[in-house]
């Protein structure tokens, strides 16, 4: 081995897939190690600012390292950013995470960036956000579209008249995840013809899709025509059958399809109409496990049948939008019992969505499910909710009625009374709360963002919560990053003997494959 040329083990370790697979091949030897520790580890992801000059320039000058790259994020945001520093040093590049590495402006780096991509030959899951200055590197992406490339996600927040078309570059993805938003809801969307045309007709093994669409925007070719034998998982942030009348042909005489915008506008379509066309996408998907659906009316009492989702697993309705201060269900939407029949509800292993006294009897029979993020349409709903999921091993929760408790004692205290509430079988290991709880205790546990000390009120909050025997896992904050964790420390009688700060929840591993965080989730 030691006498190979170094093409040949590249292509070797090129040829594993998994970062645990490839760690264990370096740890066989000091060759193997020189090879894919520096080489291969540090390169299969890189995230990375548009702006970050010095990455881009060393991709752009070392092809060698660029064809290693499988996944590439470019951030809108840059959040903990991945980076081949040992590299970028080894090659005689001084980085420096601050601003002294960033270009002032994107144009700047567009060269660069567009000669490093031109190098990802291999290149498997991008994800990238639309600026106009960004524009170069679209084109080029649909001139010459990675013919390795498995997953796209895009951000756009602003198009231009040749972007939509470059959709039509992009064949045989399996995972797409799509964000749209222009400055102006009342433009027509020309692209959602080329949009649909790729996603219908150039990705038949299509398994992970995600759409949000801007508002306004509606695309019901999807729902009526979209076919895919592998979609496993589903997110619709959009709703796809609207009956509102576009605003660029509000005031024209145009009623019906209009095919070049992707629109129908039919005055006389019923709710009843379009839940039967959803069933029927349903039942064209039967190995679906993963249905999320915001802000749809695509929904009504008993449209689904047993046999139109046989997979199903995971299931999201409707988006909770404001608080309603426990006074019902929102108009026009349905409780869970409203809306799946008992065979499908009993193999869901996650549900997200409204819940009502008439669900209980339903959620006492799904014992498959494991996570859950109630939307209770009364507060005094709780407890009887967790007494009809004694089996229920996460929740995420925020009691937070606008106007009835604006100390946190007073919020603390009625956490404290619904543990009492709880079954003393409850099997809740995790406990979260909503990204958009306003009254977010981590304000009162982090002084000045500091863990220096814990109030009495938490402390008295996290003793009484772990009454729960198997409670380990609290969230006594709300990010979206899945930060603001503490854990139980208990004796070994399985007494509360204190907490302790945690790094080791990471949403995805602990709530399971389906629970998402934020808007556009990351590709790792």
């Amino acid at each position: 081995m030691e006498n190979l040329p170094k093409e040949l083990w590249d292509t070797i370790a090129e040829g594993l897939e998994g970062h645990a697979d490839l760690l264990a091949l370096g740890l066989t030897s000091k060759s193997w190690c020189k090879v894919i520790i520096p080489n291969h580890l540090e390169t299969r992801v890189v995230r990375a600012d548009a702006k970050r000059r010095v990455v881009w320039t060393y991709f752009a000058e070392n092809s060698l390292a660029a064809s290693r790259v499988h996944s590439l994020d470019i951030p809108r945001f840059p959040w903990k950013e991945i980076i081949p520093i040992r590299l970028l040093e080894a090659s005689g590049i001084r980085f420096d995470v601050r601003s002294r590495n960033l270009s002032n402006t994107i144009k700047k780096t567009i060269p660069m960036l567009r000669q490093a991509l031109a190098h990802m030959v291999n290149l498997r899951c991008l994800e990238v956000y639309y600026d106009p200055a960004m524009t170069d590197i679209f084109l080029m992406l649909a001139e010459n579209p990675f013919n390795t490339l498995q997953e796209l996600r895009v951000q756009m927040f602003c198009l231009d008249n040749t972007f939509y078309t470059q959709f039509a570059a992009f064949t045989g993805l399996l995972k797409v995840d799509i964000q749209i938003e222009v400055s102006d809801p009342n433009d027509p969307a020309p692209y959602l013809t080329p949009l649909l045309d790729m996603l219908l007709s150039k990705c038949p093994d299509l398994d992970d899709l995600c759409l949000d669409l801007s508002p306004g925007h509606s695309a019901p070719r999807f729902i009526m025509q979209g076919t895919w034998s592998k979609l496993k998982r589903l997110t619709l942030k959009t709703d796809m059958l609207t009956t509102n009348q576009p605003a660029h042909l509000r005031d024209s005489n145009r009623v019906g399809v209009d095919v070049g915008y992707e629109t129908i506008w039919d005055p006389a379509s019923t709710r009843s109409v379009r839940a039967q066309v959803m069933a029927r996408f349903l039942a064209r998907h039967p190995k679906l496990e993963v249905l999320k659906i915001f802000s749809s009316t695509a929904f009504m009492s008993d449209c689904i049948t047993a046999h139109d989702a046989p997979s199903l697993k995971s299931f999201y309705l409707n988006y909770r939008y404001d608080d309603r201060g426990g006074k019902g269900l929102p108009e026009g939407v349905f409780p869970l019992s409203k809306l799946l029949p008992l065979e499908v509800a009993a193999r869901l292993e996650y549900y997200e969505g409204w819940i009502s006294a008439a669900c209980l009897p339903l959620l006492s029979k799904m014992t498959s499910l494991k996570t859950c993020v109630p939307w209770l349409d009364e507060y005094n709903l709780l407890g009887p909710f967790l007494k009809a999921v004694p089996h229920l091993q996460r929740i995420c929760y925020s009691i937070s009625p606008a106007g009835l408790m604006t100390r946190e004692s007073d919020i603390l205290g009625y956490y404290g009374d619904f543990v009492s509430k709880s079954p003393s079988k409850s099997n809740l290991t995790h406990w979260a709360r909503f990204p958009d709880d306003p009254y977010n205790i981590s304000h009162w546990y982090y002084p000045r963002g500091r863990p220096a000390y814990i109030l009495p009120a938490v402390e008295a909050f996290l003793r009484r919560i772990s009454q729960m025997k198997d409670m380990k896992y609290v969230q006594i904050g709300s990010s979206e990053k899945g930060e603001d964790w503490v854990e139980i420390i208990r004796d070994m009688e399985g007494n509360y003997q204190g907490y302790q700060i945690t790094n080791e929840v990471t949403l995805p591993k602990h709530w399971g494959k389906f629970y998402e965080i934020g808007h556009f989730p990351s590709m790792v």
